[in-house]
């Protein structure tokens, strides 16, 4: 009998399969946040309401938060 692949091993395939694709960074980073989405979804919902909004981080925001941190660790 062949074994189910868990829900981690297909989120990674897919994720290679986007970086393979040659899909941008904002696009990735947006499929990732997506997932993260839904996987809070599947909590109780005062529970999902808090995880998901770890999540609302747009890509423009993401960019600036890691060149400050760049910029940071140079100085």
């Amino acid at each position: 009998m062949l074994k189910r692949p868990s829900m981690r091993s297909l989120f990674f395939l897919g994720f290679f399969l986007l970086l393979l694709s040659g899909c941008s960074s904002e696009q990735i980073y947006t499929a990732i946040q997506d997932n993260q989405r839904f996987e809070c979804s599947k909590l109780p919902e005062a529970q999902a309401e808090d995880c998901a909004s770890q999540y609302d981080t747009s890509y423009s925001e993401y960019e600036e938060a890691l060149e400050s941190a760049a910029n940071d660790n140079k100085q």
